[in-house]
C-alpha cells in the first residue's frame, strides 16, 4: 500500500508539477518573448533571410538544455530536504548507464533530440508552412505551444532521471 501511495505521488508530482506547471510556465514565458523580440515585424515567415524555421530548431534545443540545467537544482535541492518518491529500480544496464551520466549529458540529448524531431517536422511541412506569412501574435502563439510542448516533455524526464540517478549513486555508495 505504501509504495501505491508512493507512486501515486509520483506520477502526480511528474504530471502536474513537472510537465503541466513547467509547460504552462514555458509557454507564457517563451511566447511573450517572442512577441516583445517581433513587435515591429509586420510579417513573419517561416523561410528565407528573416524566416523562423531555424530559430525554432535552435529554441528546441537550447529550451531542453536550459531547463535540464535547472530542473536539476530544483530537483536536487528537493531530495536533499527529504521529499523524495519512490522510483522502482532499474533492472536494465544500458538504462543504469544511461542514468549515471552527467545532467550536460542529459541536457545535450534531449535538446538534440528536441531540434531533430522540430526539424523533421518542418521538413516534412516546408510545402505547406513555405507560403505561411504569420503576424506577431500568430507567431507568439506559436513559440509559446513548442515552448510549452518541450518543457512537458523535458522537465519529468529530467526530473525523473535524477530521482533515478541519486538512487543508482547512493545504491552504489552503500555497497
Amino acid at each position: 500500500m505504501a509504495n501505491h501511495l508512493a507512486q501515486k505521488t509520483l506520477s502526480h508530482y511528474l504530471l502536474v508539477d513537472q510537465a503541466l506547471i513547467s509547460g504552462l510556465t514555458n509557454m507564457l514565458i517563451n511566447g511573450l518573448i517572442a512577441i516583445l523580440i517581433k513587435q515591429g515585424s509586420e510579417s513573419i515567415r517561416f523561410f528565407g533571410e528573416e524566416g523562423v524555421a531555424v530559430g525554432l530548431v535552435i529554441t528546441s534545443f537550447l529550451l531542453p538544455f536550459i531547463l535540464t540545467i535547472i530542473n536539476t537544482q530544483v530537483v536536487m535541492r528537493m531530495i536533499r530536504s527529504g521529499q523524495t518518491f519512490f522510483v522502482p529500480p532499474l533492472k536494465n544496464d544500458y538504462l543504469l548507464t544511461i542514468a549515471k551520466q552527467s545532467y550536460w549529458v542529459w541536457g545535450v540529448l534531449l535538446g538534440c533530440v528536441m531540434a531533430s524531431i522540430t526539424y523533421v517536422v518542418v521538413e516534412l511541412l516546408r510545402t505547406y508552412l513555405a507560403n505561411i506569412v504569420l503576424n506577431v501574435t500568430e507567431y507568439g502563439i506559436l513559440v509559446a505551444c513548442i515552448a510549452g510542448f518541450l518543457a512537458a516533455i523535458t522537465s519529468p524526464i529530467t526530473a525523473y532521471s535524477v530521482m533515478v540517478r541519486t538512487q543508482v549513486l547512493n545504491d552504489d555508495f552503500s555497497k
